[in-house]
């Protein structure tokens, strides 16, 4: 293996060494196999926040915030179902308002849209505003944000609240370390933010599971839960004044609320989601002040 030589500072040169010639050539040699490495950005490094002047759509006033680098990457997810090729929001009501609310997630979004057409209406009963309703199967936290840049593809309209129920995909995968989970989560959160600024942010909370498939046990992936609610509930009320959802009625794993499986829910869980998430949105456009107090963190 050749080695550049190295320069002896402490003794003095004898007048008859050679010059250090062949050092340096292979210095030069070294540095010309190096590859060139082009530094890519990993996003955006502020987050807007909006100032708290009275009504919540203003979100003019904006502070550069930093923004930590998640220290793992996502899994991506290896086995996509058919709909992450081409998303197609279902759009319910027949309402020409520009504005909407859109309800993005995973399977349990999937199955509560399908609760709702069957026992209520896939509008919830709202008239002023319109639900497009985006649950995918298997969706893990990675597709998130190409989720939503796709719905705003399509409508072409931002909306008056966006509604967000994953992460518990990602929750024990062994590429993942909760503490980067929580980074890379709050990363995207901002990115959507700076994607839709007029738009208020709201967390539904990770519902529990009897069977944490990638944890070491069920207690572990109940703390991961706990934790991921607590750090994402927080980040969003009070860095992007947005609001968060509790399921009080869900957060017990006995009885008939879950399927066999342990992790989708019964009809009867189905309908004490979808009441939950019908309320909070009745709140929100029967209030005339700022709304997120009223769905408590």
């Amino acid at each position: 293996m050749l080695r550049a030589s190295k320069v002896r500072t402490s003794k003095s040169k004898s007048p008859y060494a050679r010059p250090p010639t062949r050092g340096a050539v292979v210095a030069s040699r070294a540095s010309t196999r190096m590859p060139n490495v082009t530094s890519s950005s990993s996003g955006p490094s502020t987050v807007a926040v909006t100032e708290s002047t009275g009504r919540i759509y203003d979100r003019s006033q904006s502070l550069p915030v930093p923004v930590v680098q998640p220290t793992v990457q996502p899994v991506l997810d290896r086995a996509r179902a058919p709909s992450d090729q081409t998303v197609e929001p279902s759009v319910a009501g027949s309402s020409t308002n520009t504005d909407g609310i859109w309800v993005v997630g995973s399977s349990i979004i999937h199955w509560a849209q399908k609760y709702a057409q069957q026992n209520i209406d896939d509008n919830l009963g709202l008239t002023s505003q319109r639900i497009i309703w985006q649950g995918i199967r298997g969706m893990v936290w990675s597709r998130l944000y190409q989720t939503i840049k796709e719905i705003l593809r399509q409508c072409n309209r931002h909306p008056t609240l966006l509604v967000i129920h994953c992460g518990g995909n990602d929750i024990g995968n062994p590429r993942n370390t909760l503490k980067g989970l929580q980074k890379y989560m709050k990363l995207t959160v901002s990115k959507i933010t700076r994607l839709l600024p007029k738009t208020i942010i709201v967390w539904s909370h990770i519902l529990p599971r009897r069977n944490w498939s990638l944890c070491l046990s069920n207690k572990d992936g109940e703390n991961w839960r706990t934790r991921l609610n607590s750090a994402l509930a927080t980040f969003v009320v009070k860095k992007v004044c947005g609001a968060s959802i509790k399921y009080p009625d869900i957060l017990s794993t006995q009885g008939t609320l879950f399927r066999k499986d342990g992790l989708h829910l019964s009809d009867l869980g189905n309908e004490l989601f979808v009441t939950s998430l019908k309320n909070a949105l009745l709140q929100f456009m029967s209030s005339t002040d700022r709304f997120y107090p009223l769905i408590k963190q």
